[in-house]
């Protein structure tokens, strides 16, 4: 399922698709590109694996993707 809308500033997409575990390093050469091209500097958007709560962001860093792991409320940082 996937939407792609015109906004005030661009485009905004939204996907959900559900990959298996060894196919995500396939998702990072167009999540790369998304970074590329976006003029947002911040969040770009998000990956959460099936089993998982709570979600990994994808982070735009001057057209570079940085990827950056939530820990869950109530953990503590190792």
């Amino acid at each position: 399922m996937g939407e792609l809308v015109r906004t005030a500033g661009g485009w905004s997409l939204t996907a959900r698709q559900e990959v298996h575990a060894e196919l995500l390093p396939e998702l990072d050469s167009p999540a790369e590109r998304l970074a590329w091209h976006s003029s947002t500097e911040e969040v770009i958007g998000h990956i959460r694996l099936y089993e998982e709560d709570v979600p990994d962001l994808l982070i735009n860093r001057s057209g570079r993707l940085v990827k950056t792991s939530l820990a869950p409320a109530g953990t503590a940082s190792a």
